[in-house]
């Protein structure tokens, strides 16, 4: 038990219970002597995009930035590992907000007998989209991996769904 002042000397009475039993570290490693293959060749792309989304103001501050990274590398690194499943490894994406502006829509709205020209306002973003993994296989499509994840309406509002979650710039 501490006391309140140190003292020069340990306590003769211990505050645990001295065991004798061995314990292993919980990261030991049980060495094998099996091969490990090696793991390809690495293959790097740089894919640029673009995305616009609307209701969501003329541009993102620093916090919507990140979080707009986070849940879009994370989409395209989730697409990105089902497309090399089995045939890549050690997959690494990044994902980077190249530019962003206000963009205006051409959308019609009817009211009573005349027609109107209303704009609902977009954000279009502009980002690149790095993608590095291991593999034998070199005729990847890079384009295909980043679009994987946005082609669907089901995915494009999984994928808003997720930007709401984690932060409330998102929410409209």
């Amino acid at each position: 038990m501490p006391t309140s002042h140190p003292t020069v000397f340990p306590s003769a009475s211990p505050s645990g219970t001295p065991t004798l039993s061995p314990t292993l570290s919980p990261v030991a490693k049980i060495a094998t002597n099996a091969p490990v293959a090696p793991p390809g060749p690495t293959n790097i792309y740089e894919v640029e995009s673009m995305m616009v989304l609307y209701g969501i103001g003329d541009e993102l501050d620093g916090d919507a930035i990140d979080s707009w990274v986070f849940v879009t590398q994370g989409r395209i690194y989730d697409e990105t590992l089902k497309t090399i499943d089995g045939q890549g490894n050690d997959l690494v994406v990044a994902v980077s907000l190249d530019h962003q502006e206000a963009v205006e829509s051409g959308r019609r709205a009817r009211m009573s007998l005349r027609s109107l020209q209303s704009s609902e306002s977009g954000l279009q973003i502009n980002f690149t989209t790095a993608i590095e993994f291991n593999s034998d296989k070199q005729n990847w499509d890079p384009n295909a991996m980043v679009a994987d994840g946005f082609r669907t309406t089901t995915q494009q509002w999984e994928y808003i769904v997720a930007l709401k979650s984690v932060d409330n710039a998102f929410a409209n």
